[in-house]
Formats: structure tokens, C-alpha cells, sequence
């Protein structure tokens, strides 16, 4: 019997990397906190997965406001007020201590020095870091966040000292270089800049939320190395949603790692 020679080849090709597109059709992208990034119902412990660097955040503020209290952002006469000064950002310390002001972008964001303060960090974290960490993931989240406080304490303590170098006899400078600085507002405004690329037209968010700061600076009374923070965190937003999500696409590994293609050539002679 004659044996039919078989020439085969395979060839196997896995899935492509897929796009999932979260673009909201909205002009303001927020989400409810019980809803998924379709704005439809979910389930408490769904939203809480889906959502667990906000969840964590607020869980750990309100705990620390509870045991600890409120710090105050000049004095470290008590012992609250000592072991919150440690943790705040000092805008002297970028120069004079470096080790402890790159400490303090991972301990000054989780205190508060005022109820109005704490009250509008949980607003803000409520609506917009919620709304942005169920679209964009926790990872992003948590990249805007440290990364918005790390650049606004050292562009913002940078130019304090500046200042000083230059002209030590301001009054508003010295001021601002006197007191710390604490609190999680500056990280909801880096999440406000990314989650305007889920909006409809981006810059409208953009353009409201500097519509608001200037209120806030101008009649509200917040002061300028406050308010400067917060737009430096909202521009950096921004642009990091520029490369993390461009135009509202969250670019994705497939789920699914198995091959797709089988293709056997064969012939016989």
C-alpha cells in the first residue's frame, strides 16, 4: 500500500487588540454612583469594584476626620495638629527637606483643615473621580490623582520659592510659603480633565470648571496658590487623557486568548 505523503503547515493568529468605546454622548459625562458606564442600574457591589479607589478614599477620609479630627493648615501646637503637619504638603520644604515633601504627596491628600474643605473634596470625588474611575478604570484613576497633586505641590511650592528668591518682602508670598497644604480637592480636579474626553465636547467641561475656579478665587475668596493647584491639576488631566483615552476610547487587551485562526494547508504527491 502506498503511503500519500501529507504537507502541512499551521498557522495560528491570535485576536487583535480591541477598542472599547466609552464615549458619553452627554455634555457633562457624570454618573450616578449606583450606575455602570452606561448609566444603566448596578448592583452595590458592582458599582463599589467599579469604583474602589473612590470607595477607599472616601471610607478612609471620613475615618480619619472621625478618629483624628480636622488639622489646621499653620498651626502644630497640639498633638492632632503635630502628626497632621507631618503629613501636609510645605511649599519650604521642596528646597529645605525634599524627602519629607515627596512623602507628603501620599499623606497630604487624605486630611482636611476645614468642614467646607472636606465637604467639597467628597462633592467633587462623589460626582466627577467616581463618574471618571467607572469609565476609565482604577489604574487611571489612580495615575490622575497622584500624579495632578504631584505636579500642581511642586509647580505651585516651585514658584512660591521663586517668588521669594526674587522679591522676599511679599507679603502674599511669605503668606503662602507660612501655611501647608492638605486635602484631595486638587486630585478631583485632575479626574475632571480626563473625564471631559468622555464628554460630548470636552472643552465645555474644561471651560465650566474654569468658569467655577474663577468664582472660587475671585468672590468665593480661595487663595491664588489654591486656585492655581487646582487648574494646573486640571490641565494635567487633561492632557493625560490625551494619551490614556484619546477622544473618549479606552484602548484594551482582548479578553480572550485563544486562537482565532486555524488555517491547514495540505497536498499530497
Amino acid at each position: 500500500m502506498d503511503l500519500i505523503p501529507f504537507k502541512g503547515a499551521i498557522m495560528l493568529t491570535r485576536t487583535s487588540p480591541q477598542r472599547t468605546v466609552v464615549k458619553s454622548e452627554s455634555l457633562f459625562p457624570v454618573l450616578w454612583p449606583w450606575n455602570d458606564a452606561e448609566s444603566c442600574r448596578s448592583s452595590m457591589m458592582d458599582s463599589v469594584r467599579a469604583r474602589s479607589f473612590t470607595s477607599f478614599y472616601l471610607l478612609a477620609t471620613l475615618c480619619i476626620l472621625i478618629v483624628i479630627g480636622l488639622g489646621d493648615p499653620r498651626l502644630c501646637d497640639t498633638q492632632v495638629n503635630a502628626l497632621i503637619c507631618s503629613a501636609a504638603i510645605w511649599p519650604t520644604e521642596l528646597f529645605t527637606a525634599p524627602h519629607e515633601f515627596v512623602l507628603s504627596w501620599f499623606t497630604a491628600p487624605w486630611f482636611m483643615h476645614a468642614v467646607d474643605q472636606a465637604i467639597f473634596c467628597t462633592v467633587g470625588f462623589l460626582v466627577f473621580t467616581q463618574s471618571y474611575e467607572c469609565r476609565a478604570g482604577t489604574k487611571n484613576t489612580i495615575i490622575l490623582c497622584l500624579g495632578g497633586t504631584i505636579i500642581a505641590a511642586t509647580l505651585v511650592s516651585l514658584g512660591l520659592n521663586l517668588g521669594h528668591m526674587f522679591s522676599p518682602e511679599n507679603e502674599w508670598i511669605n503668606d503662602s510659603l507660612a501655611r501647608s497644604w492638605m486635602g484631595g480637592s486638587v486630585a478631583f480636579y485632575a479626574t475632571i480633565g480626563g473625564l471631559a474626553h468622555f464628554a460630548r465636547t470636552p472643552w465645555l467641561m474644561i471651560g465650566s470648571t474654569a468658569i467655577f475656579e474663577a468664582w472660587n478665587h475671585f468672590l468665593n475668596g480661595i487663595s491664588t496658590a489654591t486656585s492655581s493647584a487646582h487648574m494646573i491639576a486640571l490641565a494635567f488631566g487633561f492632557l493625560m487623557g490625551l494619551w490614556l483615552h484619546p477622544n473618549g476610547v479606552l484602548p484594551t487587551e482582548s479578553d480572550d486568548d485563544s486562537f482565532t485562526e486555524l488555517k491547514v494547508p495540505h497536498g499530497g504527491g
